[in-house]
């Protein structure tokens, strides 16, 4: 990841903290197209993940100071009536919206993907593979066939 650019990290940290590529490319001074290329880089890709990674963790610090006082709310709204239902429901819903995926286990994790330029390379492999599109994976910085 050291080998990007000043104008690319922080095009990066502008998208890892949610804005969108216009707004990234304007803060930049780059064109919209110019950051969707760079979307397509895997050590790009995996700076963005690494810096939504570290916002994430710094997110749960602070989700699991209140965890407490969130264990003992939530004992209260299982008692209680609908309203209090009607309220969990609606903090799901937020949880789920800031990057906390319920994989049916009732477990929550935090959906990044890969941190490093060769795994983002090797997840879309895989994604490939299993959609039986292997033969043509192509990037723009590898030349390589796969």
């Amino acid at each position: 990841m050291n080998y990007l650019s000043s104008k690319q990290m922080n095009a990066a940290a502008l998208l890892a903290q949610g804005k969108l590529c216009r707004e990234a490319a304007e803060a930049v001074k780059v064109r919209p197209g110019t950051i969707s290329k760079w979307k397509q880089e895997y050590e790009f890709q995996a700076l963005v993940n690494v810096l939504r990674a570290e916002a994430l963790e710094a997110a749960l610090a602070c989700i699991q100071t209140l965890a407490a006082e969130a264990a003992s709310t939530i004992g209260e709204l299982l008692k209680a009536g609908s309203p209090h239902a009607v309220r969990l429901k609606a903090a799901e819903v937020v949880l789920a919206h800031a990057g906390l995926t319920d994989q049916q286990s009732g477990h929550w994790y935090w959906n990044v993907g890969p941190t490093s330029g060769d795994g983002v390379r090797w997840q879309k492999i895989r994604a490939l593979k299993a959609a039986g599109l292997e033969a043509g994976f192509r990037n723009s910085t590898d030349e390589r066939r796969v």
